[in-house]
């Protein structure tokens, strides 16, 4: 392989794990807002969110490190298999 055609060919991605073995894996997701719109940077969206967060243990889920803006939202999540699925949770966010 010359160096040119090394330059045009993509570098190998990780494929996705098909089993889990971790009972309640941490999941790093991002969301994003419907057409990409602004208006996730406001106190009153942070405020909102952070209260979200807080109640989540109660309902199976924990939210970890997050950084939150203006377009989308990153964060860490867990959750308890046992009362919540991952469909679940995104429906309520």
């Amino acid at each position: 392989m010359t160096a040119e055609n090394a330059k045009r060919q993509r570098p190998h991605r990780l494929r996705r794990l098909e089993l889990s073995f971790v009972r309640s894996p941490i999941y790093f997701v991002t969301i994003c807002t419907d057409r990409r719109r602004s208006i996730l940077a406001t106190a009153t969206i942070h405020e909102s969110f952070v209260r979200f967060a807080k109640e989540g243990p109660a309902h199976g889920a924990w939210i970890g490190a997050y950084v939150l803006m203006p377009d989308h939202l990153h964060g860490f999540v867990a959750y308890d298999d046992e009362k919540i699925s991952l469909a679940v949770s995104r429906r309520n966010l």
